[in-house]
């Protein structure tokens, strides 16, 4: 397998406690990096990002459009994983 140059860049879906567990996760990867969230009330997002420097997406849709994330951790409930 061939090694990546840069860090995979992370965002996370669902900004309530669990995203704090997976974003400081991500943050101890040497070849990670935390670069965005969203969650299903952009309120909820913009104290996330906010909170950990990084930029607050209004939804899921353009969360996965974005040029700037490689993967997403889904932070919502469990029940919801699959919609």
């Amino acid at each position: 397998m061939e090694r990546r140059n840069k860090p995979i860049r992370f965002a996370i879906y669902g900004c309530g406690f669990i995203a704090n567990i997976h974003a400081a996760a991500v943050k101890s990867l040497a070849d990670a990096e935390l670069v965005g969230a969203a969650d299903l009330f952009p309120a909820a997002a913009e104290r996330f990002a906010e909170k950990e420097g990084i930029k607050a997406y209004e939804d899921l849709e353009s969360l996965l459009q974005a040029k700037e994330v490689d993967a997403i951790c889904i932070c919502t409930p469990n029940g919801t994983h699959a919609d």
